[in-house]
């Protein structure tokens, strides 16, 4: 639809300024086969649109005058607190195990990733949970691993052979890092708590 009124458009500026008939059948002729040839053109992908950054409107600013609110953007990365109180998306804990065919399970260890690549976590406190069949509790260990360094740093925590349950999951409950908690072992994710 566009191409047409384009089409129209050209024809009637390019109509209006030529002087003779055959030059005007002759610019008709052309816009006709321009037509023709925009068909075939490949269409051009669509860039994705970037998400506008939401804003607050806030009037308890010592800027602002009665009655007036000043626009506060919000920063569109994440926080000191949302990555603590979301960790196991940035500090990645996956078990690897080959389970036994009686139950249990055995060659278990714990690789855990950074993903962050300007933080550096001098320490990490991972929650081993074993389920049972019916996937109650059987029981839980904590491991601890230290520099974990950043933008895909991992490290290896090496679990004894267990002979019950039938899966395992993991999380990591506290962290140390100087850049996320100015050097302090804190609780996160689930167990997080905001200063």
């Amino acid at each position: 639809m566009k191409n047409i009124t384009v089409v129209i458009i050209l024809a009637a500026i390019v109509l209006t300024s030529c002087g003779s008939t055959e030059t005007k059948s002759d610019v008709s002729t052309t816009v006709i086969e321009n037509k023709m040839d925009t068909a075939n053109v490949m269409e051009v992908p669509k860039v994705p649109k970037v998400p506008k950054v939401p804003k607050e409107n806030k009037t308890d600013s010592p800027s602002a005058k009665v009655g007036q609110t000043r626009n506060v953007v919000e920063n569109p990365l994440p926080g000191k607190n949302d990555i603590l109180a979301h960790i196991d998306q940035h500090l990645i804990s996956i078990p690897q195990y080959t389970s036994s065919p009686s139950g249990g399970f055995t060659n278990c260890s714990v690789k855990v990733t950074n993903t962050l690549t300007d933080v550096t976590f001098q320490k990490a406190l991972i929650e081993l949970t074993i389920l049972k069949q019916d996937g109650s509790l059987l029981r839980t260990d904590y491991y601890t691993v230290i520099n974990i360094e950043p933008g895909g740093g991992t490290k290896n925590v090496l679990v004894p052979n267990i002979n019950q349950g039938v899966k395992i999951v993991t999380h990591i409950i506290k962290v140390k890092s100087n850049e996320l908690t100015n050097g302090e072992f804190v609780l996160t994710g689930s167990h997080f708590i905001a200063n």
